[in-house]
């Protein structure tokens, strides 16, 4: 297999444009004409990232198109188009090209046009004024928390005052009648039990 690269570059074509618009990015070779019966080009986005790809089968009607994100490819002589569709500011970048001759041998692979894609977003021209909410469902869920947030607070107030009910009526429960349970004795020492007896 024999392997050639042109390495002649030309200054970068740059294209603007704005959100969710196609733009069409040429894909042919940096030097003089190509010719092969098979020739495939690939698309590249920042040098690495393998946008689209296309193959042009000049014997055959059929010009495969297929591409990882399904850009549609358009064949000139020795030249592509690739359109990339509703473009996002992430599309902003570096569009290099290879060109690879399939057929016949010897195998080739050309560098193709560079071209810088900038992709601009719509600036707002009217000053932007917060959003009014006139829609019943928040006024409705307002209601509803406020609501809730009554209810659990009726709820813990109602509790807490039959606990406290609860734990006074323990309390003066007792075993025997009339007698209320005295609070704790202040400390009294050691006391001594009275003699009886003769010692």
């Amino acid at each position: 297999m024999v392997y050639f690269t042109d390495r002649n570059v030309s200054p970068p074509k740059v294209l603007r444009a704005a959100v969710h618009s196609n733009v069409t990015v040429e894909c042919k070779p940096e030097t003089g004409n190509l010719t092969g019966d098979e020739i495939k080009f690939v698309l590249f986005q920042n040098g690495r990232k393998e946008r689209c790809f296309g193959t042009k089968k000049q014997n055959d009607t059929l010009h495969d198109g297929s591409s990882p994100e399904a850009c549609p490819v358009i064949f000139n002589l020795s030249q592509a188009y690739f359109t990339l569709s509703r473009v996002q500011t992430h599309d902003t970048g570096i569009y290099s090209c290879d060109i690879e001759v399939l057929y016949p041998p010897p195998y080739r692979k050309i560098n193709g046009s560079t071209t810088v894609l900038i992709v601009d977003e719509h600036e707002c021209k009217e000053p932007r004024t917060p959003c009014e909410s006139n829609s019943p469902l928040t006024l409705v869920l307002m209601i509803a928390g406020c609501v809730i947030l009554l209810y659990s607070l009726v709820i813990t107030v109602i509790v807490a005052i039959c606990y406290i009910k609860q734990k006074n009526k323990k309390h003066n429960q007792n075993d025997y009648m009339n007698m209320k349970p005295r609070g704790l004795k202040k400390h009294q020492g050691v006391l001594h039990p009275t003699r009886n007896g003769r010692y």
